[in-house]
């Protein structure tokens, strides 16, 4: 059975030989050896430190009988699956993410040390609209000089906020003159005054935009579309947060690939099979219900606006990845609830000299799911890299097996396997450490 529970009384057959496997603080290695031992006996070399002491907890605890005998199982496949004869043109390495290790583990990244973030996805559409006017593409003079093509890369354009404009409010489209009268006013009408700059832009350049000033754009945006619908400011912002995509950080980011790939604009190339992404026709004239000044608030108003905008971006989340000694996916990890998976990553290179097109079948892993978004459809050709992210639910307090095989789709070659151990114990942390 894929999980056998900690009491369970099933009987399963010894393995030829014990393993070598390791366990962290929550992941374990086997060792490469392919001598025979007998079983109950380990080598130091073979496991050293805390591999021993789990290898040897495992085999004296004469209760847990099931248990011991599992993780031999586990471990006699593994050390099948990695000998030479078996490997099918792909390196195979395993990861886990960190976030399983219990806190103070030895492995994991200390706790006070300051992580990257990603970019919000507001920071995302103004660095990418404002890299799409490029020198020599349309509507941009080729003969620029090093500072002035730098400044234009982190600074937006009125034709770049026009093509903002036109991609990301589709529905609610503005003139010209609109888009050139909110510029304006970001520039210089400011409702709130930073100090310093952003990217050292010239402030009194009224060609070109900071993203501070290009935020206010968006807000000013926001009211007359929500003011022209007869919403009230709060819908209006959670309607431009949906169009913008605030809270799909990776949706926004995998659109955008498909704007520059097919609507980019500027004169740029444009993928002719895919189905382009649409934007709205700039407007030659809106009859607004009132002048566009009517619709702006006060400056503190504005203010909130802006905050309450910004509280629906989140920051893509950043997972540290941590590598497993082999070819295998062997942890004792806490118990999940339903829907909150343990996240794996399997990457595969090819080091075939003939293109692959790598498949994985996990259909014995009742517990466990993959994804796969391969970004073309040409194969793998010698020295590139796929990966597959396996998410594994463990809802139940019990040990966890199976394996994740990989083919190739189109001639059927077996490519490799991956061997899964997960054992699950309560969450708490103390729970764990005895388990270790």
């Amino acid at each position: 059975t894929n999980h056998l529970p900690n009491n369970s009384s099933a009987k399963t057959t010894h393995a030829s030989r014990p393993g070598s496997a390791l366990s962290g603080p929550a992941h374990s290695m086997v060792s490469g050896a392919s001598a025979v031992s007998k079983p109950g006996s380990v080598a130091n070399s073979e496991a050293p430190g805390l591999v021993s002491r789990l290898v040897d907890h495992l085999r004296t605890r004469g209760s847990d009988t099931t248990q011991r005998e599992t993780f031999q199982q586990f471990e006699s496949k593994v050390l099948r699956d990695s000998k030479p004869s078996r490997a099918g043109g792909v390196r195979i390495t395993c990861f886990f993410d960190e976030e399983i290790l219990p806190r103070g583990s030895a492995l994991a990244t200390p706790r006070n040390s300051q992580l990257v973030d990603g970019l919000s996805p507001l920071e995302m559409l103004f660095d990418f609209f404002a890299g799409r006017q490029q020198p020599g593409t349309s509507g941009c003079s080729s003969n620029l000089t090093f500072d002035e093509i730098a400044q234009g890369n982190v600074s937006m354009s009125f034709p770049e906020l026009l093509k903002f404009a036109s991609m990301m409010f589709p529905k609610d489209p503005f003139t010209r003159v609109e888009v050139q009268w909110m510029m304006t006013k970001a520039k210089t009408d400011k409702y709130a005054e930073v100090e310093g700059n952003w990217h050292g832009d010239d402030g009194n350049d009224l060609k070109q935009m900071n993203f501070l000033e290009f935020l206010s754009c968006v807000v000013r945006m926001t009211l007359v579309v929500a003011g022209c619908k007869g919403h009230t400011i709060e819908q209006g912002v959670k309607d431009t947060a949906k169009l913008l995509m605030l809270n799909d950080p990776q949706g926004l980011k995998a659109r955008l690939l498909r704007i520059a790939r097919t609507n980019g604009g500027f004169g740029g190339w444009a993928e002719p099979t895919d189905t382009p992404e649409e934007g709205a026709t700039l407007a030659i004239g809106i009859r607004r219900p009132k002048p566009l000044k009517d619709f702006m608030l006060s400056r503190p108003e504005m203010m909130d606006v802006q905050h309450m905008l910004l509280s629906y971006c989140r920051k893509p989340t950043t997972t540290i990845w941590k590598a497993f000694d082999g070819s295998f996916i062997s942890m004792v990890v806490p118990i999940t609830p339903r829907n909150k998976p343990h996240k794996f990553q399997i990457l595969l290179q090819s080091t075939s000299p003939k293109p692959i097109w790598p498949s994985c079948d996990i259909s014995n892993l009742s517990f466990a799911s993959s994804k796969y978004l391969p970004s073309s459809d040409n194969g793998l050709a010698a020295g590139m890299e796929s990966t597959f992210d396996v998410f594994c639910d463990t809802p139940e307090e019990g040990e966890y097996t199976g394996k994740v095989n990989f083919t190739d789709s189109r001639t059927g070659m077996f490519l490799g396997t991956v061997q899964v151990y997960l054992r699950a114990v309560p969450c708490a942390e103390e729970g764990r450490s005895r388990a270790l």
